[in-house]
């Protein structure tokens, strides 16, 4: 599930990529060139469209989805170690009753 998460947030980076293309640049004070990204024309409307889909709405998904798990993961936690603790209480009692002791708990 987690894969799958990694794999889809990967794939949302290339839409906003697209509209970008990698060219040189020339700094005629140095005479020297670099690389540096630039927007490609016509690209503004489906750069909007895809900063709102992929920075708004697909990362409050994603929060969402975290803030889910975390709360299932705490309760599930939770249920084992009630589970655990009962375990523990019961073998207490067996053993006191079998030696006749009594045996501090904390």
């Amino acid at each position: 599930m987690l894969g799958v998460l990694f794999f889809i947030a990967i794939l949302s980076l290339f839409p906003a990529a697209s509209h970008y293309r990698v060219a040189w640049t020339v700094d005629f004070r140095t005479n020297s060139s670099y690389l540096t990204y630039r927007v490609v024309a016509d690209s503004h409307v489906s750069l909007k469209i895809d900063e709102i889909l992929f920075r708004t709405i697909f990362s409050w998904l994603l929060f969402i989805l975290v803030v889910a798990c975390v709360v299932i993961l705490a309760s599930k936690l939770r249920a084992a170690s009630r589970f655990r603790q009962s375990a523990s209480s019961t073998e207490r009692t067996e053993k006191v009753k079998a030696k006749g002791k009594i045996i501090r708990t904390y």
